[in-house]
């Protein structure tokens, strides 16, 4: 088992959360070889791995120093959501082969791969030669962190940082009826976008669940649509499953395209010195088109951080230069590379949902919150009609935002009582916050107790811990223009 080679005695020390980590990742990555099906998946040494570091660290939490234990209870929640659910799911399907989680077609840095290996960006040697932690994330090897995930996070929060968010996947819809199409399939209204509008949507269903949430971005020919990594062939099924009747040209382009997401409070000078261009007069969710060492590049004012910052897309064949020119412009700024664990933490400050824990296909976008991207005005698109009907009839659910008033940490599945301990929901997020030093989650409540200010008991291990719906986001500082 994994948990045998944690030498317990040694957990009584301070200073030993990279051990922690290095141990997690070595151990899950004998049990998460989710990406083939042709491999045994050994669901309960990982879930009995997850667990025993957790009940280790709440043993030891004394033991370790402040800013150790936040980094330990980080990466037990990056573990949590990043394996343990990916794992049941695959065990659910251990006969089938990993293409329905994420196909993104190798890049043109990759060498040729054999059925069974996961994937790797553009950028994969440079994570390996500045000290990622790399990790098998929607079949790619992915860097989890670098230093740390709460320092990487709290470095977004101060300065600026860069992901490598290469393993997103794009379809590119033009033809006559684009624009018809992406509103019939999306709940938001693309007819509301300008030349270089952006707009977060989603895919919704025919019983208002969602098949994923995505980026909209508006081209000159067409529409450019960014998904989620986990879910590029499901998305790209269900999008051309819709087509029918609609004059319209689809193109899964995830296999010609890198991406960066540089984010912090001073994205904005560092982008600017890589690209010459003039970012103060690209407005929040809004592109430009421009060209690097002879490519096209597309930049544009978003991110998932709650920070300021861009995301460029271009060709694989320039990201060699991109990177390297990037951490050339960006020492004055003091530029770091951020790992996905961060990424994590730094989107549930701002109660940015993650697809597959605070939306999924039962989960309606009223009850998430997201009410915002639901244009009920526009024309027919797929699901309004019950939509309608629960915008009428009011959710019986929400997604709330919970600060613990305890000293605890609420984790995934975690029930949500009243105070007289009515089962009234779950947690879908949790965390220790970098950022704020407390306890905080998202979760679903039945709505009559989703009021702002309303106390509840989240329930760890049979004990109950008091909490306080808030309202969002919990990082009301962050730099986004």
């Amino acid at each position: 088992m994994f948990s045998d080679t944690i030498n317990k005695s040694d957990l009584l020390f301070k200073g030993l959360v990279a051990s922690f980590q290095d141990i997690a990742l070595q151990g899950l990555g004998k049990v998460a070889s989710h990406h083939s099906g042709k491999i045994e998946i050994n669901l309960d040494e990982a879930s009995y791995a997850i667990d025993t570091l957790t009940m280790l660290q709440e043993k030891t939490v004394n033991n370790l120093k402040e800013e150790e234990a936040r980094e330990l209870n980080s990466l037990i929640h990056y573990l949590r959501m990043n394996y343990l659910d990916v794992l049941k799911e695959n065990q659910k399907d251990s006969g089938n082969s990993r293409n329905s989680e994420d196909t993104k077609p190798n890049n043109t840095n990759n060498t040729e791969k054999k059925e069974n290996e996961m994937k790797r960006t553009p950028f994969y040697k440079f994570h390996k030669e500045m000290g990622g932690k790399l990790v098998p994330f929607a079949g790619f090897e992915m860097p989890v962190q670098y230093e740390g995930i709460n320092q990487e996070h709290l470095h977004v929060r101060n300065k600026v940082g860069v992901f490598d968010v290469s393993h997103m996947g794009e379809f590119y819809i033009k033809g006559e009826d684009a624009e018809k199409f992406v509103s019939y399939i999306t709940c938001n209204n693309p007819e509301e976008l300008g030349p270089h509008g952006v707009q977060y949507s989603a895919f919704t269903m025919p019983h208002s669940g969602l098949v994923d949430d995505l980026l909209v971005y508006k081209r000159s020919d067409g529409f450019l649509l960014v998904v989620n990594a986990a879910n590029i062939d499901k998305d790209w099924q269900w999008v051309n499953k819709q087509k029918d009747g609609f004059k319209v040209e689809l193109e899964n382009i995830s296999d010609k395209t890198a991406q960066l997401a540089i984010q912090g409070p001073l994205a904005e000078p560092l982008t600017e010195k890589l690209t010459g261009l003039k970012l103060t007069e690209v407005p929040f969710y809004e592109s430009r088109d421009f060209k690097m060492y002879g490519e096209n590049v597309l930049l544009s004012r978003t991110g998932y951080t709650g920070e300021d910052g861009f995301e460029l897309y271009f060709s694989p064949e320039i990201a060699d230069k991109v990177w390297s020119d990037l951490f050339e412009a960006g020492k004055e700024f003091n530029l770091k590379p951020i790992g996905l664990g961060a990424r994590d933490s730094l989107r549930l400050e701002m109660k940015y949902c993650l697809y597959g824990h605070d939306i999924d296909e039962t989960t309606s976008p009223l009850e998430a919150g997201l009410g915002w991207i639901v244009k009920l005005d526009k024309g027919d698109f797929i699901g309004k009609e019950v939509l309608l009907k629960q915008k009428d009839e009011k959710p019986k659910r929400k997604l709330v935002c919970i600060t613990m008033l305890d000293k605890a940490i609420p984790r995934q599945h975690y029930k949500i009582l009243s105070v007289i301990k009515e089962d009234i929901g779950e947690v879908t997020s949790g965390i220790m916050s970098p950022s704020l030093n407390k306890g905080i989650a998202l979760g679903y409540v039945k709505t009559e107790y989703s009021k702002i200010g309303n106390k509840v008991l989240i329930e760890i291990r049979d004990k109950h811990f008091e909490a306080e719906i808030v309202k969002p986001p919990f990082w009301k500082s962050g730099s986004h223009k």
